[in-house]
């Protein structure tokens, strides 16, 4: 059988999402031939479960993804894929994001940050994260690397790797940082790969509907800072198929033209939630802990 999985009008955190779909559908159609169509065929470089991207075949079965989370927000992104593909939200399957990239060893004492630029309603300023590098320096000693592209912002006293890095590269020195801490962007699920714990601001989205699985378990290796509005993960009520969501809050100041849950995330909130990170990793990543279990991966 030829499966095609088309995911074309997609950002690559949305290509991202079809990972664990590839996986469900390997395990279901073993001898299959799965291929993907998408503009990031680099997600899928190395993917055991997929033959190939982006190849013309006549297709036993289309399975087509493309505005899956826009047309069901109301769920996790995972979910929602799966119900597109499969009609369920995939109860008892694994639903890890999956990419292949070259494994670092021992994590070094580093923190990884991407700055993205995106919707005003999921950008911090820049002036936050030059706040939270520079707390975070001081409180850690620890080297900060920023990731990303040249559209992003990079804070003075970081060493710039933007626009510089391969996908992969960037998803091992994610792999190897203390922590990760990054706006809601492709990298952010990016890092689901990895076992690196994420801290990451919320604006538009709760922790229900765009946190990950890893090893079997939701939101493990997370610390999300939360919004302090009513209105917090308005995604989940924007206009079904909308690829856009803006402020149309009733709460916020008509005065004022900023996005007020941008201004309730404080940089100290971020900096203790990395500082957390950092001494969850150590109770859990520790060398002598990944040694006792074999390799993770």
């Amino acid at each position: 059988m030829n499966i095609l999985v088309r995911s074309v009008i997609a950002a690559l955190g949305d290509v991202l999402y079809v990972t664990p779909i590839t996986a469900r559908l390997r395990r279901k159609y073993p001898d299959s031939t799965i291929i993907v169509h998408t503009n990031y065929p680099n997600v899928f470089e190395g993917n055991p479960d997929v033959n190939g991207t982006n190849i013309g075949l006549t297709f036993d079965l289309i399975i087509d993804l493309d505005l899956a989370h826009a047309t069901r927000r109301h769920l996790n992104a995972v979910d929602a894929y799966m119900e597109a593909a499969f009609g369920d939200h995939g109860e008892g399957e694994d639903k890890s994001i999956i990419f292949d990239y070259p494994i670092t060893v021992n994590p070094t004492n580093c923190i990884a940050i991407h700055p993205n630029k995106s919707w005003a309603n999921r950008t911090m300023p820049n002036d936050w994260w030059d706040e939270v590098t520079i707390g975070l320096m001081l409180k850690t000693g620890y080297d900060i690397y920023t990731l990303g592209t040249n559209i992003d912002y990079c804070p003075e006293g970081t060493m710039d790797t933007r626009g510089k890095l391969t996908l992969k590269e960037q998803a091992a020195i994610i792999s190897a940082c203390q922590i990760f801490l990054c706006g809601a962007s492709g990298l952010f699920i990016l890092a689901a790969a990895t076992d690196t714990p994420v801290v990451v601001p919320m604006t538009i989205n709760t922790p229900e509907t765009c946190l990950m699985w890893r090893h079997g378990e939701f939101g493990w290796g997370y610390f999300p800072i939360l919004a302090d509005v009513p209105c917090i993960g308005c995604n989940s009520f924007a206009p079904k198929g909308a690829t856009f969501v803006g402020c149309e809050s009733p709460f916020k100041d008509p005065t004022k033209p900023d996005y007020a849950c941008i201004g309730t995330i404080k940089p100290e909130a971020a900096i203790e939630q990395a500082l957390k990170a950092i001494e969850w990793r150590k109770k859990y990543l520790s060398p002598e802990r990944l040694a006792s279990q074999g390799n993770i991966y």
